[in-house]
């Protein structure tokens, strides 16, 4: 959804919109891996070492934590997302 929105922000008109869509797909199936992956290593990893916060269960922790990584990666892929397409959009115009 994330990348819809920054194409559609950014895209001319519908056939350039329906040309980048694919990338767009692909490059967030990739994404999605990336912030899986990451978000089981960092609940491992912290697992190993024995991190528990006194006044949350295990169930609770790991939601909060999977939250956190998903929130941080949204926020970082559309401020990327939102520079580089604005950086390739003047370099369009120019």
């Amino acid at each position: 959804m994330l990348t819809a929105l920054l194409l559609m922000k950014y895209c001319s008109n519908e056939a350039v919109f329906l040309k980048r869509l694919p990338a767009g797909i692909a490059f967030s199936f990739l994404f999605t891996l990336l912030v899986n992956s990451s978000r089981i290593l960092t609940a491992l990893w912290i697992k190993k070492i024995g991190f528990q916060i006194s006044l949350m269960n295990a169930d609770t922790q790991h939601e909060l934590l999977g939250a956190f990584i998903y929130l941080a990666y949204l926020t970082a892929a559309y401020l990327w997302g939102d520079s580089y397409l604005n950086k390739k959009n003047h370099e369009n115009i120019s």
